[in-house]
């Protein structure tokens, strides 16, 4: 298996019993180094591109912030920005996502 797989398949069914991860990473399939990283209700965005891309269209879209910040238990459609609202969170976030970046790994 891959080095930081875990399986959660328990925990996608809804298996009380089951284990999933306290955070998830992900990262977008093309050149751009975007990535996301989810902890509980939290959800923070860093783009390392200026622009948004629509691959279906073939085209820049819009042009964003290199971080973003959600809070999904109020927004789970993502359209309210609170990186700015809520700092600690943001910095703390931002640190542990570098970090799985830097070392390129979760598992310890």
């Amino acid at each position: 298996g891959m080095l930081d797989s875990f399986n959660i398949l328990n925990a996608l069914l809804g298996e009380k019993s089951a284990k999933g991860r306290d955070h998830i990473v992900s990262q977008d399939n093309g050149l751009r180094g975007n990535y996301g990283l989810r902890v509980g209700n939290w959800k923070l965005q860093r783009h390392d591109s200026e622009r948004m891309y629509n691959g279906n269209l073939q085209m820049e879209a819009w042009t964003v912030p290199q971080y973003t910040l959600f809070n999904l238990a109020e927004d789970i459609r993502e359209m309210n920005d609170v990186y700015e609202k809520f700092p600690e969170v943001a910095i703390r976030m931002k640190n542990q996502l570098q970090s799985i970046i830097d070392n390129g790994y979760t598992r310890k």
